[in-house]
């Protein structure tokens, strides 16, 4: 099914990438290989049928397969899942054959577990953070150990980090980010600032990491606040990305605008990024929500934006150096949406970014998700994507469902775009959906040392 303002329409196809005249798909159509025609919703608790849930984040398992991870939107308990490539539940993940577990059935206490904010392989097991707490499972979906509680403690100050986001570095080791407090005092006031901890591979607390007394006689174990910006009380890392080198990237948002901060493989902030550590990226006009970045094969750093007016798109492209480059916003209308989220960016190999979210009509209280490809040379949306649209396509989990949310978007191992949230309406609870679109396969090989962000015949 392709989505277009205004309208829906159905293309019946004759095979998995013929459209109706014998066309091939464009790239953003939905992958016909799929089951469902592509695109799919499911019950995030297998044993609940039709308890509201949602998908949050997606990642790539190095056998190809998608690691699943979200929220039982409405008990306030977590769940995993496991899909094959070809989009069917792998029956050896969980219990009972359906490629899914809670983490009631974990052993956990449903009330007591919260929602997910990141599900990563991390060694032989998967990395769960959710608000409350942090924990591994194996490959079958047993739990590994008691976890780590959340929020976690950093330093001798009741200093902690409440997690958003994490990532896995290639020796096993999982950095953690999101809001971070200096102190008890700022924790219970609410006073924040941009948090990171690391853990080892087996979810301890990794203490050389950021091990040190600062000016204020505070000692830090196992993890680091920064203040991005002067004044600033009001921050968070949402995203976290690595550098080849080690350093690690920290994205976050607060009242003063866009921060991105570079830390040594130890914890300290590096100074010779940006100023002092710090780029800083103010919005004039938007307060912004969410920062979502990554480092593409060029070295740069990439930066999609959500405000919370969700009137458009913030793009911020930094140099290796911490030198901003280029700023650019796309108005919502842009796209025939009155509002617009972005929730995730990556980058394939020829150097172009496809960025998900949301994007919603009032006027007739539709919602879908968006994806739209944005050339990384110009910055612009790249007209080759969206077929029957220029850049972007819009879409459902389930077509008979008026709300789609996105929450996250991955490249497969195939280099196939996948997008994972949840569609529901005011007439039923919502439930977990993921789709994956078709994409022109010729050019996701590593053809190019550094990507010139387009192809031809668009560029030369």
């Amino acid at each position: 099914m392709v989505l277009r303002a205004g309208s829906i329409i159905m293309l019946v196809f004759s095979g998995s990438l013929l459209v109706s005249g014998g066309a091939r798909a464009a790239d953003g159509d939905p992958d016909f290989s799929w089951p469902n025609f592509g695109a799919f919703t499911f019950d995030g608790n297998a044993t609940a049928v039709n308890a509201a849930s949602r998908l949050d984040t997606i990642a790539i398992d190095p056998n190809g397969a998608l690691l699943l991870g979200g929220t039982m939107v409405d008990a306030g308990y977590w769940w995993l899942g496991e899909l094959h490539t070809d989009g069917n539940f792998v029956s050896g993940f969980g219990s009972g054959g359906s490629g899914r577990v809670t983490s009631c059935q974990l052993g956990g206490t449903c009330a007591a577990n919260a929602g997910l904010s990141s599900a990563l392989p991390a060694g032989g097991g998967y990395l769960v953070v959710a608000s409350d707490a942090a924990q591994l499972t194996t490959a079958a979906a047993q739990a590994l150990g008691p976890g780590v509680t959340v929020p976690i403690a950093i330093n001798n100050n009741g200093g902690k980090v409440v997690p958003d986001a994490a990532v896995v570095q290639p020796d096993g080791k999982i950095v953690v980010v999101g809001k971070g407090y200096y102190s008890g005092s700022d924790y219970s006031g609410g006073k924040s600032l941009l948090g990171v901890t690391r853990f080892t591979a087996t979810l301890g607390v990794d203490h050389s990491f950021n091990a040190i007394t600062d000016a204020q006689n505070v000692t830090f174990d196992g993890g680091a606040i920064v203040a991005a910006g002067a004044g600033d009380t009001a921050e968070v890392a949402t995203s976290v990305a690595l550098l080849p080198d080690g350093h690690i990237l920290l994205f976050g948002v607060g009242v003063g605008g866009l921060y991105v901060v570079r830390l040594s493989g130890d914890g300290s902030v590096d100074a010779t990024f940006g100023t002092n550590g710090v780029v800083s990226t103010p919005w004039t006009g938007h307060l912004l929500q969410s920062a979502h970045g990554l480092v593409d094969r060029a070295g740069r750093i990439v930066i999609a934006v959500q405000d919370t007016q969700q009137d458009g798109l913030l793009f911020t492209l930094v140099s290796a150096t911490g030198n901003t480059l280029i700023n650019v916003f796309q108005p919502a209308t842009s796209f025939e949406c009155d509002s617009l989220g972005a929730n995730a960016v990556v980058s394939d190999s020829a150097g172009r970014f496809l960025v998900g979210g949301d994007c919603t009509w009032s006027a007739n209280h539709q919602q879908y998700y968006i994806v739209l490809r944005v050339r990384g040379d110009t910055f612009s949306l790249d007209p080759t994507f969206g077929g029957a649209e220029v850049g972007w396509v819009l879409g459902r989990f389930d077509g008979a469902a008026a709300l789609t949310s996105a929450h996250d978007l991955r490249l497969d191992g195939s280099g196939r775009p996948v997008i994972g949230g949840a569609s529901g309406s005011a007439a039923y609870f919502f439930r977990s959906g993921i789709a994956r679109l078709n994409y022109n396969l010729v050019y996701t090989n590593d053809f190019e040392s550094v990507p010139r962000g387009c192809l031809p015949p668009n560029c030369n």
